[in-house]
């Protein structure tokens, strides 16, 4: 299963271990307390470490100076006047949404074998939401998609109820057939996604 499909939602994500957090440069550290979140490292130029980051919810690249005792904020620039490296740094940010996504909780519409997979953000009063699934039908259908409902509650008072009782339940793929979101039944799977790209969840 190849989750190729680019996301066109805005994506939450859920901080690090206290352990992993601990592990970070002091000035990392002191830059995380600021309120930026740290992703992930990678290797930068002329011996500095350099970081993926969000500062809220946006991505930022942070670099550490080879003495480990300054923290740099924003983009390199090589002799060209090119940002260095920054497919590689925007693969970094990606990888690290997919991580996060495949990492939580969701509930799965369509074959496991699906060519391409869709993760949505659901709210389960969303009449989009609703319409998006019918209209969805046909991709599903066909074997070539896979959706994967990340439930939220943001627009009504009993949204986060819902989403929770839905993911709290023994079965929550057969309490999510009889919500609003699923007007009709249709087979559904539903697990916390392994941590590897093209592993397989149960079906239910």
């Amino acid at each position: 299963m190849k989750p190729a499909c680019a996301v066109a939602i805005a994506v939450g994500h859920a901080s690090l271990s206290a352990a992993a957090a601990a592990a970070w440069p002091a000035p990392i550290q002191a830059l995380e307390q600021q309120g930026y979140e740290i992703l992930g490292r990678f290797d930068g130029p002329s011996g500095m470490a350099g970081y993926a980051a969000l500062r809220l919810g946006r991505p930022q690249t942070l670099y550490l100076t080879p003495d480990g005792k300054y923290a740099i904020a924003g983009t390199m620039t090589d002799a060209g006047g090119e940002n260095w490296n920054q497919a590689g740094v925007d693969q970094r940010f990606s990888d690290a949404m997919w991580e996060q996504l495949q990492g939580s909780a969701w509930i799965a519409d369509g074959s496991r074998t699906a060519e391409r997979v869709v993760y949505l953000f659901t709210d389960p009063n969303c009449p989009y939401c609703r319409q998006f699934w019918r209209d969805a039908r046909p991709w599903v259908r066909s074997g070539k998609v896979q959706l994967r409902h990340i439930l939220i509650g943001i627009l009504q008072a009993d949204s986060r109820g819902k989403a929770a009782a839905i993911l709290a339940d023994a079965d929550p793929a057969a309490r999510w057939r009889g919500t609003k979101a699923a007007p009709t039944p249709v087979r559904w799977a539903s697990r916390r996604q392994p941590s590897r790209p093209g592993s397989t969840p149960t079906t239910g």
